[in-house]
């Protein structure tokens, strides 16, 4: 791999000239005595690099889980808030069920069970609008974007497990945004809320 693109980057008469070498070690405790040993030899070594970089995806990867977590949260939000204001439009219709025998569980059950299908249908959407999205960026990096070495053929992984996971999360979390609404929907009040009382 190495000697095609020096081929390909650095001329036909530079394959087997390197101007380094990157090295991983199993054993982080071994970098000491693997530096000295490459010193010996009359190289260089950089290692400041590497942890720079390492710790710039921390950072970056600490940044995205925080946008993520705050995204999740108000999204929490939002979907506790419509069922709130969904529950407190079909109050009569709640009223109506408990009259007619439906217990609590019955009315909170309901309500889950509508938070759970909108979780599917909507984790369903966002699955396919992601997976057209990274289709298009895929296609303008691989027509947009210079060639340079290792350059992925695919931006994206959705493989089935991360596409489960991501499924799961999504419904979960709409169905337990949904907790508190279904909870107040159960204690509704049959004759309060026939009657249009409070």
């Amino acid at each position: 791999v190495a000697r095609r693109l020096n081929r390909e980057y650095a001329g036909e008469g530079s394959a087997s000239v390197y101007s380094s070498v990157v090295v991983y070690l199993r054993d982080p405790s071994e970098l000491t005595r693997v530096s000295g040993a490459v010193r010996a030899q009359a190289l260089e070594i950089r290692t400041s690099g590497a942890e720079q970089m390492g710790l710039l995806v921390t950072a970056i990867t600490v940044i995205l889980a925080l946008a993520s977590g705050v995204t999740v949260l108000v999204a929490s939000l939002n979907i506790a808030h419509a069922f709130l204001a969904l529950i407190a439009e079909r109050r009569g219709e709640l009223g109506l069920m408990r009259a007619l025998g439906a217990t609590r569980r019955d009315v909170a059950a309901v309500v889950l069970a509508q938070a759970l299908a909108i979780g599917v249908i909507a984790s369903a959407a966002g699955l396919a609008l992601a997976r057209v999205a990274a289709l298009g960026a895929d296609h303008l990096a691989r027509t947009r974007l210079p060639a340079f070495p290792f350059k992925p053929d695919a931006w994206f992984v959705f493989t089935p497990g991360i596409v489960l996971g991501v499924a799961a999360f999504g419904v979960g979390a709409c169905v337990v945004s949904a907790l508190v609404p279904a909870a107040r929907a159960s204690r509704t009040e049959p004759a309060s809320a026939l009657s249009g009382g409070v």
